[in-house]
């Protein structure tokens, strides 16, 4: 079993109770929690001799020295990682607030985004007009949604009012 935390530091409460068992694996990624999406950091934590066989049959890249200075400069860091997510995660109830007040169904998440239920042929260009992106989630199989990235408090926001009436074309 692989217990995949990328998101864990957006969750209302500790992912500790996911336990992947004895010959199970967890995967850490700095990825979100510690802003360094366009490293792609992360690790694979599991039993030693588990790892061993793993590494034999390496196909991942292992990690440059840059992506290594720079985990090793964001776990010196790591209260300051852990407010921005606790802060993100008050907005992210800010926005479903906000969107769920405007008429919009939306799912709650316990990542750095929410799941908005509303068509992308209006909603993108909408805020593509303003300036604001936000993700067609068709590519992901899901037709009749869009994914909104969390931001500061000003620019969610922002985006609450100018994404308008579920209803209006």
């Amino acid at each position: 079993m692989l217990v995949d935390r990328t998101y864990a530091g957006y969750a209302d409460a500790p992912l500790a109770a996911l336990a992947p068992g004895p010959r199970g694996f967890y995967f850490h990624s700095f990825s979100k929690s510690f802003a360094m999406a366009g490293l792609r950091v992360g690790t694979l934590i599991g039993p030693a001799e588990d790892i061993v066989a793993m590494r034999a049959r390496q196909w991942f890249c292992s990690m440059s020295v840059p992506s290594l200075v720079a985990v090793e400069a964001a776990l010196d860091h790591v209260d300051q990682f852990q407010a921005r997510c606790r802060a993100l995660i008050e907005e992210r109830g800010r926005v479903v607030a906000g969107l769920r007040g405007r008429g919009f169904k939306v799912y709650e998440t316990q990542a750095n985004f929410v799941l908005v239920a509303a068509d992308p042929a209006v909603v993108l260009p909408r805020l593509a007009a303003r300036g604001m992106l936000v993700k067609d989630t068709r590519c992901c199989g899901l037709d009749g949604h869009v994914r909104i990235s969390l931001r500061t408090p000003a620019e969610n926001l922002a985006l609450v009012e100018a994404i308008g009436d579920p209803d209006a074309a």
